[in-house]
């Protein structure tokens, strides 16, 4: 069970399979956290919410894997000058 919200670059490069399994032992923590609250135990009030980020992390990354999606690099164009894009403009 770890304590902080993972990090999206933490998780490339690993297989779908694994994503699964990690992301079931997360479910089950949240789980665990949830019973131990009503169990009448002090919980870390913070904690059910990292764990849910946690989760929708690993989905993610799960269903970019599924559609080949490589979320590792942003897609942006490259910046121009503001000659290029007024000439730029006038082509369209």
């Amino acid at each position: 069970m770890s304590k902080d919200i993972i990090k999206a670059g933490s998780l490339r490069g690993r297989t779908i399979q694994d994503l699964r399994e990690e992301l079931k032992q997360t479910e089950k923590d949240l789980f665990a956290i949830q019973f131990r609250g009503l169990e009448g135990e002090k919980p870390d009030v913070t904690r059910p919410r990292k764990v849910r980020k946690n989760i929708a992390k690993y989905n993610t990354m799960i269903r970019e894997l599924e559609l080949g999606i490589d979320s590792g690099k942003a897609q942006s164009r490259p910046k121009l000058s503001r000659k290029a894009r007024t000439r730029q403009q006038g082509r369209s």
